[in-house]
Parts: C-alpha cells; structure tokens; sequence
C-alpha cells in the first residue's frame, strides 16, 4: 500500500514552493536574477511555514509577498539609475 503525503508534508510545500519560484523567474526574466528570485521565495516560504500557514495560505501568500519585494528592488533599480549622473 503507497502512503501518498499529506499536505502539510514538508516535501510537498517545498515542491510547491519551486514551482512558484520557476514561476516567478519567468515573470520577472530579465528584471531580476533567477537566484534571487528562489532565494526570496525559499525564504519567505520557510518563514511563513514556521509560522503555522498551511500549505495553500502559505504559496498564496509567498506569491504576493516575492512579487511585492521584487517590484520594490525593480523600482529601486531603476531609480538609483535614473538619478545617478552619467
């Protein structure tokens, strides 16, 4: 008999949580670093999970949260370039 996880398993939030960071390196291709883009989601992932979210809370809210800080670096980015004198 095959015990399938359950979805609190930490194996199956940590898949889920590199398919949301794949997802994420290709909305942002080119803006920012595929690296960075795991790194945040890896470690916004663990942080929310070590809080209690459960597995489906927990994506919907490292999904927003990635994109917020993204935006926020892009932005930044931008405007440091802008400003800086050539």
């Amino acid at each position: 008999m095959k015990i399938e996880p359950g979805p609190l398993d930490p194996s199956v939030t940590l898949t889920g949580l590199r398919h949301l960071a794949e997802q994420l390196s290709l909305e942002y291709a080119g803006a920012v670093a595929p690296g960075r883009v795991l790194s945040l989601v890896l470690t916004t992932g663990r942080r929310l999970r070590r809080q209690g979210y459960c597995r489906d809370d927990l994506l919907r809210l490292t999904k927003a949260t990635v994109r917020a800080n993204l935006t926020t670096h892009i932005g930044t980015t931008l405007a440091s370039r802008t400003l800086t004198p050539v």
